[in-house]
């Protein structure tokens, strides 16, 4: 066997062994895709009222809580989903204890809401009582909760807490 059929044996087998420049290329694009799907599926993503509104009553708890977190609420908790007494979060702010009661609905939200979370307050033993709603309040639920003493969140709210502002009654209390 000559020098040069054992050369080009050797080149054939480095060749076999050794895969093409487009595989590398296709193996990092690969990488980086995924890193970036990983990245972009970490990243917090900001909801929005449609979002929101897709969301099961579960899912809106959790974003509501997020929320809050965002807006200066401290020792943030979720309540068990049944057996929760009428309220869904408990939080701390400013040295008062918060309870809220969270309603993902597709209408607007009635006194029973209020009745519930009022009802709430002294289980929770609670300074402040807030129902949040991707909706809005009917003109019962407003007269009782001002009798009562109960904030009402409404869909104009969460929007604004959605951009990153806090909802008028909490804007208008710690401006004092």
């Amino acid at each position: 066997m000559s020098l040069l059929a054992l050369g080009g044996f050797f080149y054939g087998i480095q060749t076999l062994l050794d895969p093409p420049l487009w595989v590398y290329a296709a193996g990092l694009g690969a990488l980086l895709v995924g890193g970036m799907l990983l990245w972009l599926g970490s990243r917090p993503r900001r909801a929005t009222l449609q979002a929101v509104d897709r969301m099961d009553g579960v899912a809106f708890e959790r974003c509501v809580a997020r929320l809050l977190r965002r807006e200066g609420f401290s020792a943030i908790a979720l309540t068990a989903a049944s057996g929760d007494y009428g309220a869904d979060i408990v939080a701390r702010r400013d040295g008062e204890r918060y309870i809220f009661q969270c309603k993902r609905y597709g209408r607007n939200i009635g006194i029973t809401p209020v009745q519930e979370i009022h009802a709430a307050a002294s289980h929770y033993a609670s300074d402040v009582e807030v129902v949040v709603t991707n909706q809005y309040f009917t003109p019962n639920a407003r007269v009782l909760a001002e009798e009562t003493g109960v904030l009402l969140w409404d869909r104009d709210d969460l929007a604004a807490m959605l951009r990153g502002a806090l909802p008028r009654e909490s804007a208008e209390e710690t401006e004092l």
